[in-house]
């Protein structure tokens, strides 16, 4: 049975652009290997890493989305898993009707965003109108006594010297209770 997924592959940040190019068409092929049909590729770029990975804390992911008889995907995932140049990779089922919708948020991710959300902005005509009431008069506030909190004692503070520091020290080392 044929169903529609979605691969994300985590390639080592210290890898040349050219070098990532040259990786995401090993794992096109390793798709194509498999027996599914390519519909999208998208490169999400370089992000931070949450915690080093193989020594990297920067890593490029790309995106694939594909069909793909479902027997064939366990063994692409065991190829993709062997494959060294795949520092970590998902794959994950996703709708038919959904692809349409990822490939069309994937390509204005791609635009500029103000070409994305240009639309006219009408600007409403805005009257200002002075409101005078005789029978309002503005009056002082109500003033609200707080009680008085005594204040702490303040200690001194009395900075120790490095000589001192040493002294103690060397007494908490030689004795042996802690």
């Amino acid at each position: 049975m044929t169903k529609s997924y979605e691969l994300c592959a985590l390639f080592a940040g210290t890898a040349t652009p050219m070098e990532i190019d040259e990786m995401a068409k090993q794992v096109e092929a390793l798709i194509t290997a498999s027996g599914a049909e390519i519909k999208f590729s998208h490169n999400l770029g370089r992000k931070k890493l949450a915690y080093k990975i193989a020594g990297n804390t920067h890593g490029e992911y790309r995106s694939w989305l594909f069909t793909a008889d479902t027997a064939n995907i366990p063994s692409l995932n065991a190829k993709l898993r062997l494959a060294n140049f795949v520092a970590r990779h998902l794959i994950t089922q996703i709708e038919e009707k959904t692809i349409a919708k990822r490939v069309q948020k994937a390509a204005e991710a791609r635009l500029p965003k103000r070409a994305i959300a240009e639309e006219p902005v009408v600007e409403a005509e805005v009257k200002e109108v002075e409101i005078k009431s005789p029978a309002f008069e503005p009056t002082e506030a109500p003033r609200v006594v707080e009680p008085e909190i005594p204040a702490r004692p303040v200690k001194e503070k009395t900075k120790a010297s490095l000589e001192d520091l040493d002294k103690k020290l060397d007494e908490i080392l030689e004795n042996d209770t802690i």
